[in-house]
C-alpha cells in the first residue's frame, strides 16, 4: 500500500519527489555530518599544503565531488583563470574521478574528464589546478585551503559544504539546490548562481583581498555546521520511524 512516510534530504529534493511521491507524508530532514571527523583542531595547515605539494602563502580553493557535467569543473577552471589574472598565488585542488561511466549514463563523465584536461592546458593552469584524484583524507585536504567551491549545476543536497563550514571554511556555492538552505549568503558563506565563472572570480577574489572576510564567514559557518550534526539527525529519524510505526499500530486490523 506504499510508504507511511516519505523522508527527503532538502526541499529541493523534496519538490521534485512530490511530483512522484503519490502516498506518504513527505518530510525533509538534512544529512549529517560527522563533526567529530571534521575538526579544524585535528588538522595541520601548513603539513597538509607540504604533503599536497602547495605554496605556504598560496590561495588555495577547490572543487570536491564526483567529475561530472553538472558539478562544474568546467567553471572553476575558468574562474581560477581569471582569478590568476589578479592574484598570481591562487591554486585550485580538483578532487574526484569520474564516477558513472556506463552507457546508460545521463552524461559522458569521460569525455568530460578530457576536456577538463584540454580546458587547463588551454587557460595556461597547468601548474595551477591540481587534478587528486579520488581521496580518502578530505579532511586533511579541506585543511590546506581557503575556501571550497561547489559550482554545481544544481545541488540535492551538498554535504561537502557542511563538512567544508565544521573546518571554518568560507564556502562559495551554487544557489540552486540544497547550498541555499544551509548557507546563509554573506552571513556564513556565498551563494552564487552557477555556469557564470565571472561572477565566481568575482567572489574568489573578494576573499583573497579580505582576511577579514573569510575569517568572519568561516567563524560564522562554524556554529552553522552544528545544526547538521549527527545526533539531531538521529533524533528526527526516530521520531519520523516511531510516528510511522504508530500509525501502523493504529491501522491494524488485527
Amino acid at each position: 500500500e506504499g510508504a507511511r512516510v516519505v523522508v527527503a534530504n532538502s526541499r529541493y529534493t523534496a519538490e521534485g519527489m512530490r511530483a512522484v511521491t503519490r502516498r506518504g507524508d513527505l518530510r525533509v530532514v538534512y544529512n549529517p555530518v560527522d563533526l567529530s571527523r571534521f575538526d579544524n583542531s585535528k588538522v595541520d595547515r601548513m603539513a597538509s599544503r607540504a604533503q599536497l605539494g602547495l605554496p605556504d602563502d598560496a590561495f588555495v580553493i577547490a572543487v570536491i565531488g564526483q567529475i561530472t557535467p553538472w558539478k562544474g569543473q568546467h567553471e572553476a577552471v575558468h574562474a581560477l583563470a581569471r582569478v590568476r589574472s589578479i592574484h598570481r598565488d591562487a591554486h585550485l585542488l580538483i578532487v574526484g574521478e569520474p564516477k558513472f561511466v556506463s552507457a546508460a549514463t545521463r552524461y559522458d563523465n569521460r569525455a568530460y574528464y578530457a576536456e577538463l584536461q584540454r580546458i587547463i592546458r588551454a587557460e595556461g593552469v597547468e601548474d595551477y589546478v591540481h587534478l587528486l584524484g579520488e581521496r580518502a583524507d578530505v579532511p586533511e585536504i579541506m585543511g590546506s585551503l581557503d575556501a571550497l567551491l561547489v559550482p554545481s549545476w544544481e545541488e540535492p543536497f551538498g554535504r561537502v559544504v557542511i563538512e567544508a563550514m565544521a573546518l571554518g571554511l568560507v564556502v562559495v556555492a551554487t544557489n540552486v539546490g540544497g547550498p541555499a538552505e544551509i548557507i546563509r549568503d554573506d552571513f556564513d558563506g556565498i551563494l552564487l548562481s552557477p555556469r557564470d565563472p565571472g561572477l565566481w572570480a568575482s567572489a574568489i577574489a573578494r576573499l583573497v583581498g579580505s582576511a577579514d572576510l573569510r575569517a568572519s564567514l568561516g567563524g560564522a559557518a562554524t556554529q552553522r555546521a552544528k545544526d547538521f550534526a549527527l545526533p539531531r539527525h538521529v533524533s528526527a529519524m526516530r521520531e519520523i520511524y516511531e510516528e510511522a510505526a504508530e500509525i501502523s499500530s493504529a491501522n491494524c486490523c488485527c
